[in-house]
């Protein structure tokens, strides 16, 4: 029997050319007359945008998109998200409650900021509009899984606008309907339990007393049941015996904002403490500058045109009269450079002074298609990606338009090849040409001292000083990055 409900899911087949809409639910009326200031309705969307209610689907159904590395690495969920749109200052900001992924945070950022064009205020603002957009594989989750998930759409916050449904599979039916996979024969008793599954397998860690693996189960769990406060709560406190901040301030924000409005006043909520520096130090906290990131930085067009990529590292200096100065630590190209520099400055006024001098050192990953650092973190010994203060969390920069052809572990792989190629090189006396291997090197893993003073002992061997200077200062704060 197909599930009542107050809403419609709207459901982009990629692979498939229709849009199909699929009503849950007869005689049914939608929900939409209790809402406060803190978000808009359908209704607000029919007046505002171009095409009405109707012009809104069709427009992210041409802009959003399911990713290929996401699709291979089945990435699946559900992702809440709001949008702020500006009209004065024309512009749009993207705020993401959950995550999955980098590619599906870039592809939807990238869709919400081109609809700019298309919203018809003209002053006032900001106005904010929830959405949530449910990832599939085939089966189709929602309807497939066994066990205490929320029921898709009912079960969402109301504040929420009407739910986006991407399902990707390289193979669809023609005549594919959401409401026909519960009863499809071809879904196996064992796909149906995995939700159930990884519930055991967090239980029974968490009475062992396994923390790595409860957390590793809970992360399964949620990203399925983001809105379950028991989960949320758990995963904060494992977070922080396990020194780890990826999901603190996404799990902090829904436990304030959605969860914690239905629990007990006697429920007692666990202090998170993600990032807790940049809650002292910067002005808007972690979420402030974690959200200025998501809807600022992006893949310059040169520097992916000539497949620059690598980690860029700058320190930012807070002097204890409020002088705030940056300094790049590595070099990958100019336009990244002035990128990061520009975008830096704008937020210089946000470091708050104190009785001494501080410095933070934040790196950037930047990304051609694949991310270089799953490849590199636990094959190479000196590389990492998780650090204590003062070194910030890493930003992921990834430019998924470049048409290279994507290879298994071609980083770990090609990283290996440079450093072979670099020893034989010294061996042979071909100086100017192990240079160029350690300059592959160190661009991809900045935090190995005997690759840096390498460098600086060969630069002064040829008589070049492009990176010297760099490696100086990277070799000064290397004792930063454990």
């Amino acid at each position: 029997m197909k599930p009542t409900s107050f809403r419609e899911a709207y459901t982009l087949l990629l692979l498939m050319i229709s849009f199909v809409t699929h009503g849950q639910g007869q005689g049914q009326q939608d929900m939409e007359l209790i809402y406060d200031d803190d978000f808009l309705s359908k209704e607000f969307i029919e007046k505002n945008f171009k095409g009405g209610y109707s012009g809104y689907v069709n427009f992210f159904q041409s802009n959003l998109s399911f990713p290929e590395e996401s699709y291979k690495n089945q990435i699946e969920g559900l992702q809440l998200f709001y949008f702020e749109v500006f009209p004065t200052k024309n512009s749009i900001e993207v705020h993401f409650l959950t995550y999955l992924d980098s590619r599906i945070q870039k592809n939807i950022k990238e869709a919400v900021e081109a609809s700019k064009s298309e919203w018809l205020m003209t002053d006032n603002g900001p106005y904010r509009i929830y959405q949530p957009i449910v990832y599939s594989l085939l089966p189709y989750y929602p309807q497939t899984l066994i066990g205490n998930l929320p029921e898709l759409p009912a079960d969402l916050p109301l504040k929420f606008q009407q739910m986006f449904v991407l399902i990707k599979s390289k193979r669809i039916d023609p005549d594919f309907k959401l409401e026909d996979q519960k009863d499809t024969a071809a879904i196996s008793a064992f796909a149906k339990k995995a939700y159930v599954r990884a519930l055991g397998q967090y239980n029974k860690m968490m009475q062992l007393e396994e923390s790595s693996h409860a957390y590793d189960a809970l992360n399964e769990l949620i990203r399925y049941n983001p809105l379950n406060r028991d989960f949320l709560t758990s995963r904060i406190k494992l977070e922080q015996s396990l020194g780890v901040n990826k999901y603190q301030a996404f799990d902090s924000y829904l436990l304030s904002d959605f969860v914690d409005a239905k629990s007990t006043e006697d429920s007692e909520e666990p202090k998170t403490t993600f990032n807790s520096p940049l809650n002292t130090l910067y002005a808007d906290g972690y979420i402030g500058y974690e959200n200025f990131v998501n809807n600022n930085f992006g893949y310059p067009i040169s520097s992916a045109k000539n497949k620059i990529e690598g980690t860029l590292m700058v320190a930012i200096h807070v002097s204890a009269t409020s002088e705030v100065r940056l300094e790049f630590l590595t070099k990958l190209d100019t336009d990244m450079e002035k990128m990061t520099s520009y975008l830096m400055n704008s937020i210089k006024e946000k470091w708050k002074k104190e009785e001494k001098d501080y410095t933070l050192y934040q790196p950037f990953f930047f990304n051609l298609k694949e991310l270089y650092p799953d490849q590199l973190e636990g094959n190479i010994t000196s590389f990492k990606t998780s650090f204590d203060f003062p070194v910030l969390e890493p930003i992921f920069i990834i430019d998924n338009q470049i048409s290279t052809k994507s290879r298994q572990n071609q980083h770990l792989i090609g990283y290996n090849k440079a450093e072979e190629k670099m020893d034989s090189n010294l061996t042979k006396g071909k100086f100017a040409k192990a240079l160029e291997n350690l300059n592959v090197l160190i661009r991809y893993n900045p935090f190995d001292q005997s690759l840096l003073e390498q460098r600086v002992d060969l630069e002064k061997t040829i008589g070049v000083t492009e990176y010297s200077s760099y490696d100086q200062l990277m070799l000064k704060a290397l004792k930063y990055f454990k």
